[in-house]
């Protein structure tokens, strides 16, 4: 048997699975309980998150052979450590795209629909028109990255009959995107675009990508979605458009705050911003999450215990951080 522990929390039927495929699993229900269990240091895959994954506790397990993450984002994971180790990596895609395109489709009907100021206008009881209602069909959208997230949400801004545009490392063509920009032009891309979303990784490379200059290039009526990582943006510079009404306003789901804080600062400006809907990272939530992650998770087990590692879907690149 295969000794697998996980905070993850499988139900019976996935563990009943798991339990066939040769597996002996420990489910524990936080990190105290992890740390404090002998059987910890016997793991040889562990289920849980990066703030989970420390490497502290990992080196208490010799033995450990493959990391499964119940989330996409492995930014905060040191992979030369995995590398060394020899140790698998393997993350979510895929369980989020459909989620966070109909959240981020969500965001940008609010703005379009005026929903926000319609909702202050019932709150108070208020029967009154708004201003500047607008329609999605015919408006560009421009999604920074052209994996599951963005061809998920490209997908659905198709069927509002919008123009969908994309950024990829090498400007490689992907369905349904009417045309992809490679990443040195996205200063072409955005003074196109009516909405633009961030749906790629955090790196080096894209660390603070949409900043004073990129915000500069894009129009008045523009939104900004990030459902990605805070770290994308450099928020003073996005604070100062949205102030300044360089551009019409910004979806967030997530904050620089979160790496730090946990959470977005309750002193923060953004919260008293007209022109932002804030989300508290829960972008990539749905009843179904569960079971779309599960089915992938028990998929991969099954090649993992037969040796069948190139079989195995979302093996993260230990050179690429992401």
């Amino acid at each position: 048997m295969m000794k697998l522990v996980t905070t993850y929390p499988f139900k019976e039927k996935e563990l009943t699975r798991l339990r066939q495929l040769g597996y002996e699993v420990e489910h524990f229900a936080t990190d105290h309980a992890l740390d404090a269990s002998p059987q910890t240091a016997q793991a040889e895959v562990v289920v849980a998150s990066h703030r989970t994954l420390t490497e502290e506790r990992l080196d208490r397990m010799a033995g450990l052979l493959w990391v499964q993450l119940p989330h996409v984002g492995i930014e905060r994971l040191d992979m030369e450590y995995f590398r060394r180790r020899r140790i698998l990596v393997t993350n979510a895609r895929g369980a989020l795209g459909m989620p966070l395109a109909e959240d981020i489709l969500t965001k940008m009907l609010m703005f379009a629909r005026m929903s926000p100021q319609y909702l202050q206008n019932q709150a108070r009881h208020q029967w009154k028109s708004v201003a500047g209602t607008t329609n999605l069909s015919g408006k560009t959208l421009g999604i920074i990255g052209t994996g599951d997230i963005g061809s998920e949400t490209a997908k659905r801004a198709k069927a509002m009959e919008m123009e969908v545009l994309g950024i990829n490392t090498k400007g490689r063509p992907v369905v349904p995107f009417d045309r992809v920009f490679a990443t040195e032009s996205l200063h072409d891309m955005l003074p196109l675009c009516d909405y633009v979303v961030l749906a790629c990784p955090l790196t080096q490379k894209t660390q603070g990508m949409i900043g004073f200059q990129q915000l500069s290039l894009m129009r008045p009526e523009t939104v900004l979605i990030n459902i990605s990582r805070g770290g994308l943006i450099d928020e003073p510079s996005l604070l100062e458009a949205l102030t300044s009404g360089h551009i019409k306003g910004a979806g967030l789901d997530v904050f620089v705050d979160e790496v730090e804080h946990g959470r977005l600062r309750t002193d923060s400006p953004f919260w008293d911003l007209p022109n932002v809907i804030i989300t508290p990272h829960q972008g990539g939530d749905g009843d179904q999450f569960y079971q779309r992650f599960s089915a992938m998770f028990i998929a991969n087990a099954a090649e993992f215990i037969q040796g069948h590692h190139e079989a195995m879907a979302n093996l993260r690149d230990y050179d690429q951080g992401y």
